[in-house]
């Protein structure tokens, strides 16, 4: 049994090695300095797996039942502080996501992968509407005919 302490203690020293915890308030956010995984929350090793750092905070006060996520007050990813987690389920993140405005989706020239600008948009349809055909309108601006029949037929940038 006294072994068991003995590696939760060690494992215990071995996460907080890697929080920067440099005013231990329960208001501040205790930064994860370890390693972050892709989506960018911490990842811990524990057990022989990795773990997200935030859920391994969560577990050292609380246990996390069974399909329960550990989801965060504060929105910052890289928190373990534990007074700035809480539990819930899919429906509670996706709720609490979009109640924060983190479910903004980019449309037109703000889009990351967006070829055009909203006056392109302006162009290619005024240049259809005189009686360029699709194909030329296409090879103007290197994009399939397809991409040109959608935008004035008005399948993409709606809004324009």
């Amino acid at each position: 049994m006294s072994n068991i302490k003995d590696n939760a203690r060690i494992e215990n020293e071995r996460f907080f090695k890697k929080v920067d915890t440099h005013n231990e308030s329960e208001e501040e956010c205790w930064e994860w300095r370890g390693a972050i995984e892709g989506g960018g929350y911490g990842s811990f090793r524990s057990g022989g797996k990795s773990v997200r750092a935030h859920r391994f905070a969560y577990e050292l006060t609380e246990k996390i039942p069974e399909g329960k996520m550990v989801l965060h007050i504060c929105d910052n990813r890289l928190c373990v502080n534990p007074y700035h987690l809480f539990l819930g389920d899919a429906q509670d993140n996706s709720d609490d996501c979009r109640d924060k405005g983190r479910m903004i989706r980019a449309f037109g020239e703000k889009h990351g992968n967006s070829k055009f600008k909203n006056n392109d948009i302006e162009d290619i349809r005024q240049l259809y509407q005189i009686g360029f055909t699709q194909g030329y309108i296409a090879g103007r601006y290197g994009v399939d005919r397809s991409t040109i029949g959608y935008i004035v037929r008005g399948d993409y940038w709606r809004k324009v």
